[in-house]
């Protein structure tokens, strides 16, 4: 038995262990899906991390790198950063290394790539649509409603594309064989499985994963050989990765070896563990208590939907049918349900009445209810039948279509289920080796899609704005210096228990509100600008669709419509070309605005409380975009003929609208009370 005095000896030798390692903190930091270059993940983080330490502490903290190794040559992967707070002998030593995984397993095929996604895609966005319908159905019956109706139109609406997306992929496969477009194509496959390869390949390959596992493990124990505190700060499907290196997924053999990793802290930014956890449970298959794939039975409800309908608008188009006579129809099978149901209902309450007077056994009611609905439902059909003999309208089309609704509706509820929830969730758990966890995501970042759900354990999931937009959110979050990077520092200085963190900008929610409030004019100017710009290009082309001259004209054997559908083609990805120009102005003069907004707040100053000139700005491109409708719209031989005057009063007339929306927009969307009291709310 061990005494108090071994004891006491053996933490003094354990204390003197920790004192002489080298750093106080190794942050690991691990990339996202891709096919980056060694070191690119540390500069571009480990700069951004070092400046807002810099800027968030007034200078106070003085930051050097003396050793940071060329990991391309061999010469390893990490940076060695000296932190010295200003009037404190204290200082802290840092050890920044990249867990740099993209080299660990060979690429992909583009073929092994297209048959995968033929089978994940329509189970991918299912899940997509489902994680939403779970973060925003509350315990309300009307809001639970409400977002099963949105998710049931949104599946309808993606799940219909996914045919054509899969047939563009094996499109692009066979016309890799044809030379003129083989280099362009190769490119294209190339960057498609350097991307969505890596899902596939953490999931359908346990050797890929185990390479890609066993990476990020030697990262983690190579820090905590030399650190007294580790943390691990990880982007998109390299966050499922580092979970997956510390035993977070459930699957087989993911937690082997991690029994002797050392604690960690754990900070994840557009995790993709939602997403992979839900490709992990198709690849291992549906329990048997599911019994089928909700997914592929509603891709097939819609496929069927969409049969149903272009057959009924085909005979439109032929006379054969009209509009009435489908509402005629629908609204007679809607009945006719309702009466067979009514009686059903009334028959089954007069058979349970008198099988209670008549001592009757439950199983000869359960028979005599089943003979009722055969009867009541062979009655419906014969009646359907004559009805559909004697005229000519599409009874049968509607009846299936009905069906398969009815069929859709169902699958949705199955896949919308808490079962497929827990299901998913089930998977994901709170590493023990994991001291901290915090999960960031942007609001539009379609890769988390909200927060990180786990089935067991709690963390800390934090929303921040990045661009309030789904192409953008996922790749702009080391931009974010106020929202993200602040709270990565944060988290760093809080695992390392530097003295310095007191010298941080308050935590608080106001930094969030704020950024919400500037998104909300970026939003307004692009959603402004957008319907506008459709009513200039219907105008000029109403106007100057014959002046548009193709550099190739069509074959004489094509229609007469095919030179009006180049013309049109064209047209559309100038008017693209122009949205996209627009649009970056806009992005371009909220950035200035969002910049300035972020050094006041790392400088521990006051946004300034109503910053009127960036709203001008902003919806002044808004109010040019109009003027130049409405110049086009008077436009006469005058303005012809003196087009400085013509710009300049489109000009002062543009900068007019935009005064005017800038007050409208200013008085719609007041400015969020800054409160530097109020802590921003923790879990876990």
């Amino acid at each position: 038995m061990e005494t108090a005095r071994g004891r006491r000896l053996r933490r003094q030798e354990g204390g003197r262990g920790r004192e002489r390692k080298k750093y106080r903190l190794g942050i690991l930091l691990v990339h996202g899906i891709g096919s980056q270059k060694p070191g690119e993940t540390l500069v571009q983080w480990g700069d951004a991390l070092l400046r807002v330490i810099r800027l968030a502490t007034r200078g106070h903290v003085g930051v050097a790198v003396y050793r940071a190794s060329d990991a391309s040559k061999g010469e390893g992967d990490s940076a060695e950063v000296q932190l010295r707070h200003d009037g404190n002998a204290n200082v802290e030593n840092w050890l920044l290394a990249e867990g740099w995984w993209a080299d660990t397993f060979p690429t992909l095929s583009y073929r092994e790539l297209v048959t995968w996604t033929a089978r994940a895609l329509p189970w991918s966005v299912s899940l997509h649509i489902a994680q939403r319908y779970w973060s925003t159905a509350t315990t309300s019956n009307g809001a639970k409603f409400v977002a099963f109706l949105i998710a049931l139109a949104q599946c309808a609406l993606v799940l219909a594309l996914t045919p054509a997306v899969v047939f563009l992929l094996v499109l692009v496969l066979l016309l890799g064989i044809v030379p003129q477009f083989r280099n362009a194509l190769l490119a294209f496959q190339s960057a498609l499985t350097a991307s969505v390869g890596d899902s596939m390949a953490f999931v359908e390959s346990p050797i890929r994963a185990a390479l890609i596992r066993t990476r990020i493990i030697e990262g983690i124990k190579r820090l905590g050989e030399a650190c007294e505190n580790t943390i691990v700060v990880a982007h998109s499907q390299g966050a499922a990765a580092a979970l997956d290196a510390l035993g977070g997924f459930a699957r087989s053999g993911a937690s082997v070896g991690t029994e002797r990793l050392p604690r960690t802290s754990l900070l994840t930014f557009g995790a993709g563990i939602n997403k992979l956890a839900s490709l992990e449970v198709l690849s291992e298959g549906m329990p048997k208590a599911m019994g089928f794939n909700p997914a592929y039975y509603v891709l097939g409800s819609i496929i069927a939907i969409e049969t149903v309908l272009a057959w009924l608008y085909t005979q439109m188009r032929a006379g054969a049918t009209r509009f009435g006579d489908i509402g005629v129809v629908t609204l007679a099978l809607l009945a006719t349900v309702a009466l067979v149901s009514l009686l059903i209902w009334t028959s089954w309450r007069v058979i349970d009445n008198l099988a209670g007077r008549w001592n009757t056994p439950n199983g000869r009611v359960g028979w005599i209810k089943a003979w009722t609905l055969v009867i009541l439902g062979i009655g419906a059909s014969l009646g359907l039948l004559l009805w559909m003999r004697d005229s000519n309208l599409p009874v049968f089309a509607i009846s299936f279509l009905l069906v398969v609704i009815v069929f859709f509706t169902g699958s949705m509820s199955s896949l919308l289920s808490d079962y497929m929830k827990k299901l998913v969730e089930a998977g994901v758990s709170r590493p023990a080796c994991v001291r901290h966890w915090v999960d960031i995501y942007a609001s539009a970042d379609p890769v988390p899609n909200g927060e990180t759900r786990v089935g067991r354990g709690r963390i800390e999931s934090v929303g921040i704005y990045n661009r309030g937009s789904i192409l953008n959110d996922h790749v702009t979050y080391w931009e974010n210096l106020d929202g993200f990077v602040l709270q990565v520092v944060r988290s760093c200085a809080r695992t390392a228990r530097s003295s310095w963190i007191n010298e941080l900008p308050p935590e608080t929610v106001s930094i969030n509100e704020r950024a919400k409030w500037r998104l909300y004019f970026l939003r307004a100017g692009r959603w402004c600008c957008y319907p506008l710009l459709a009513v200039l290009f219907g105008l000029l082309w109403a106007r100057y669709a014959d002046a548009i001259t193709l550099s190739i004209e069509p074959a004489s054997w094509l229609p007469v419509t095919a030179s009006t559908l180049g013309r049109l083609v064209a047209a559309t990805v100038l008017f693209a070309l122009l949205a996209w120009v627009v649009s970056s102005v806009l992005f371009w003069i909220w950035g200035i605005w969002v910049r300035s907004e972020q050094k006041h707040v790392l400088n521990h100053d006051e946004p300034e409380d109503r910053p009127f000139l960036p709203v001008l700005f902003i919806m002044s491109v808004v109010g040019m975009v109009l003027s130049i409708i409405l110049g086009i719209w008077r436009m006469d031989a005058q303005m012809v003929a003196n087009p400085g005057d013509t710009i300049s009063s489109l000009g002062a007339v543009g900068f007019g609208w935009g005064t005017i929306l800038a007050l409208l927009f200013y008085g719609l969307f007041r400015p969020p009370k800054w409160q530097d009291a109020t802590p921003r709310r923790r879990a876990g």
